[in-house]
């Protein structure tokens, strides 16, 4: 079982480390998170990761109750364009596991996987609910139903 959270609220707690490490003068290094790993246990207890996940919050728009093809365009585009794209799919490879670039509504009712490992070729998946993004999650973990 994963770790719980054990606090009702919102606050991004590494926020004041992550603005002051994006803006340090360091040298020629570059600094990134992967914003979800994905991970089981072998029977040996090693570590198994399953999937890196990159999240993208999409607000409502009173104009587009469904976002455009340019916009999920747009993010791919920043994912291939930005080291960030690069080094979802390249600590994916390490870790023996598949980067996706998952994309959520704001309310958590709709959600989109972009598989990043294989190629900017492929298409956007529509999750069409929380139960259908878990029914997906529970695969990539190895369970195909409850």
């Amino acid at each position: 079982m994963g770790k719980k959270r054990n606090r009702d609220d919102n606050e991004d707690r590494a926020i004041a480390f992550k603005k002051w490490r994006y803006t340090a003068d360091i040298g020629k290094g570059y600094a990134s998170d992967l914003d979800h790993v994905e991970f089981d246990f072998n029977k040996d207890g090693s570590i198994k990761f399953l999937a890196c996940l990159e999240l993208t919050r999409r607000d409502p728009h009173p104009d587009y109750p469904n976002p455009p093809l340019a916009y999920f365009r747009a993010i791919l585009d920043r994912y291939r364009k930005e080291a960030q794209g690069k080094f979802a799919v390249e600590a994916a490879a390490k870790l023996g596991c598949e980067a996706y670039l998952i994309v959520f509504d704001h309310n958590m009712s709709r959600l989109w996987g972009y598989p990043l490992s294989r190629g900017w070729r492929e298409h956007w998946h529509e999750f069409k609910s929380q139960e259908e993004f878990r029914t997906w999650l529970r695969k990539v973990h190895g369970y195909e139903q409850d």
